[in-house]
């Protein structure tokens, strides 16, 4: 079970807080709106290994068919569920008492946060050697955007595509200089950025990105979607962090694209749980140059972001506390 806060109350305290016995919410928060699951199941998909010769943009046909059925099965509150290919929860919830003569309106955002964590399908391959070398599982986690849609009009609206656009990408250098074997991680992103190894970094071959969708936003109600982002693949044996800011929008199947927002994220959250562990490493006289360079590059990502993973911002603190 997870704790789940309506968009009406402040975020936990941290991703990943559950409420300790006997915990009350405060009375000025307000109450829920009506329907809405305080605590929801997160049901995994089965992990498979993501098909490298496959376009990495461009999500596999059977994927669609796995979210299409997720959706099909409607319920006074539905189950969340994780579709381990697009990296996507959905849940639907009946909100505001709109009626059929409601004909006036359409796809709102009534709310958009990073607060939680998710773990997604992921592979690691070692690099050290020549030849092929059998990917282990490695499941990954990272922060999703969180997105609660409102249909205001009188029919249902149907998310067909849901975009991206790279604003800023980056792979940092590891400053606090942890080293290990070579090896690549391959993630189950939902908005996956296509990379290359260019100039001793992996840089983006593409800023437009997408992945298909099929979700449904009844008449009078809200939906709400998860949708991750990340490299296609990136170090894993190093403390490498991948960070970029992306521009997210949905393309209903009526009516212009709706604009979400630019979320700020990191590639892989164990990444900044490892350097928080070992701060002493940054502290060196070494890296201060380079714990400057990244700094740059983080902020980058946080300015231009309307929302942004709290991993992020401690990695912001981390690199400004030794710059």
């Amino acid at each position: 079970m997870r704790f789940n806060p309506p968009p009406n109350w402040p975020p936990p305290p941290e991703p990943g807080w559950q409420p300790p016995p006997g915990w009350r919410p405060d009375p000025r928060w307000g109450p829920p709106p009506t329907g809405w699951p305080l605590w929801m199941h997160d049901v995994p998909a089965p992990q498979q290994t993501p098909a490298s010769p496959q376009p990495p943009h461009v999500p596999r046909p059977e994927a669609r068919a796995r979210l299409t059925g997720a959706l099909t099965s409607r319920a006074w509150i539905s189950v969340a569920a994780v579709v381990s290919a697009l990296s996507l929860v959905v849940a639907s919830w009946v909100y505001f008492g709109g009626g059929p003569g409601t004909t006036n309106g359409g796809l709102e955002v009534a709310a958009v946060s990073m607060d939680s964590v998710v773990e997604i399908p992921a592979t690691t391959r070692s690099t050290a050697t020549r030849g092929e070398n059998a990917p282990i599982s490695t499941p990954q986690k990272t922060v999703p955007v969180d997105i609660t849609l409102k249909n205001t009009c009188s029919m249902p609206i149907i998310v067909k595509e849901i975009r991206g656009e790279v604003l800023h990408f980056a792979e940092l250098p590891d400053c606090g200089r942890f080293g290990g074997g070579p090896a690549v991680l391959s993630a189950s992103f939902g908005l996956v950025i296509p990379t290359t190894f260019r100039d001793d970094a992996r840089k983006p071959t593409t800023t437009q990105i997408a992945m298909p969708a099929d979700f449904v936003v009844e008449p009078g109600s809200v939906g709400r979607m998860e949708v991750t982002f990340g490299p296609e693949t990136q170090n894993s044996s190093f403390v490498k962090p991948n960070i970029m800011a992306v521009k997210i929008s949905l393309v209903p199947d009526v009516g212009e694209p709706l604009l979400i927002g630019t979320a700020g994220g990191v590639s892989q959250v164990q990444d900044v749980v490892h350097m928080a562990e070992h701060e002493s490493y940054f502290a060196r006289p070494q890296p201060a140059d380079c714990n400057r360079a990244n700094l740059r590059e983080v902020l980058k990502v946080t300015r231009s972001s309307d929302v942004r993973s709290p991993y992020l911002t401690q990695m912001e603190k981390i690199y400004a506390k030794y710059a």
